[in-house]
């Protein structure tokens, strides 16, 4: 049946590329629902198929699967042409490295195919970010994608009223699987947040900002928290640095005063997840995750493999070692640190290949502030820029960088902040200006 399905989504995925050479404007439509997707992916529209599924494994990746987010970015190469744009050299190699350290790292599992997943999972996150940055011709396009993001996470943000205010949930998740996983989807709409502080579309910037507050005080997740909030405050720094005027003093305040008025309900919610949190005395569960990576990681200096950490840590005694309670959700966790996690399945070489992207990422976005001359310009690039921020700190909590659903959004952005400066008419440079900006 599996194959069956696989051929059936194929088959739709020419079907569609058909579709899109005899009309355009079917184009932007697609690239609404491909963003849409990335937000409602963990629910009904994340439809995948799995040449080979591991149901129970207890990783984060659970089979060789292809889902419609990938068949849709099939369609749309199969319908297009492809745009001359210079990916930044680092990015590749540190890409390419990292993809390296995951396929050496199964040499040294104790379940070498679950390792494997996560390398087809990267293949395919790597394929999607092509088809952003290569096969979306027009600035329309791109917008329809920044669009459909946006619908995803406002919906999931009305989702979370319902269930705040009819179900009663105290951390509401939306329809993800988790409300931390929701959270660190959210950063990725701070790139609109900084559309409505320079002024360039304030409605769609207004939806976004509310729609981050309401993903925020919903989840009460601290580091979600902490993160959206931090990077509004520098976004708004930051604009209002570039470009002083009554407008943005405006807006300003608009968000203060939406800040202003969920802040009972947030500090609210916190206080009483501090009371929930002090009647476990003696016990710190994060302390615990994070003495099982590095156990590991002492006595497997070149990684467990990735995708194995639960499974490694069960069957050798770790969490045992550790301390972590003997239930279900904590024994079936990994450690909640990206790059702990990273540390323990990869090595101390996959952290640092890691760490090196991250930086890249990074150093990459800074280099095109310094070179952009347009400020509208320049105001999006930093968006983008405090959104990789936001996601690297937030990781520093948290393990689910490594699913699916979150690189596909950070793929996304990551070729969207690419395209930012190669703008018609925003930046225009000599093909060695060019060179230098790319490398």
């Amino acid at each position: 049946m599996k194959y069956v399905l696989l051929v059936l989504a194929m088959a739709l995925a020419f079907l569609l590329a058909s579709q899109l050479r005899a009309n355009a404007r079917v184009r932007s439509l697609v690239c609404f629902a491909l963003g849409a997707c990335m937000f409602i992916g963990e629910t009904s529209a994340y439809l995948d198929v799995a040449l080979v599924a591991w149901p129970l494994w207890p990783g984060y990746t659970r089979g060789f699967e292809v889902s419609v987010i990938d068949a849709v970015a099939l369609a749309l190469i199969l319908s297009g042409s492809r745009r001359d744009v210079l990916v930044p050299g680092t990015l590749v190699f540190f890409g390419a490295v990292y993809l390296g350290s995951v396929v050496l790292s199964s040499f040294f599992a104790a379940t070498p195919t679950a390792s494997l997943f996560y390398a087809w999972q990267l293949l395919r996150v790597y394929f999607v970010f092509y088809v952003v940055l290569y096969y979306l011709p027009g600035v329309e396009h791109r917008d329809a994608l920044v669009l459909g993001l946006l619908a995803g996470l406002t919906f999931q943000a009305s989702v979370i009223c319902w269930q705040k205010a009819v179900v009663g949930v105290f951390q509401a998740p939306g329809l993800f699987a988790h409300q931390n996983t929701l959270g660190m989807a959210s950063h990725f709409l701070l790139p609109l947040v900084a559309r409505f502080f320079s002024g360039q579309n304030r409605r769609l910037g207004m939806i976004a900002l509310m729609s981050l507050l309401v993903v925020s005080v919903g989840g009460l997740s601290r580091a979600t928290i902490a993160s959206n909030l931090f990077g509004v405050v520098l976004i708004y720094s930051y604009c209002l640095s570039t470009n002083f005027t009554t407008q943005k003093i405006i807006a300003g305040c608009l968000a203060l005063f939406l800040v202003v008025l969920i802040a009972p309900f947030l500090m609210s919610g916190l206080f009483q997840r501090a009371d929930e949190m002090a009647r476990l005395v003696g016990y710190d569960e994060r302390a615990a995750f994070e003495l099982v990576s590095e156990m590991i990681v002492l006595d497997n200096p070149f990684g467990i493999g990735a995708n194995n950490y639960v499974s490694h840590a069960n069957i050798n005694g770790y969490m045992d070692l550790a301390g972590v309670a003997p239930r279900v959700e904590s024994r079936s966790t990994p450690v909640h640190n990206t790059y702990l996690l990273t540390m323990a399945e990869l090595g101390y070489h996959g952290l640092v290949v890691l760490g090196l992207f991250c930086f890249a990422v990074l150093t990459v976005l800074l280099g095109h502030l310094r070179r952009i001359t347009d400020s509208d310009t320049k105001a999006r690039v930093f968006g983008f820029l405090v959104c990789f921020v936001a996601v690297f700190f937030h990781s520093l909590y948290e393990w689910i960088t490594l699913t699916a659903g979150i690189q596909y959004l950070f793929a996304v952005s990551l070729a969207l902040a690419l395209t930012e400066s190669r703008n018609d008419g925003l930046l225009r440079v000599s093909s060695k200006e060019e060179q230098a900006l790319f490398l």
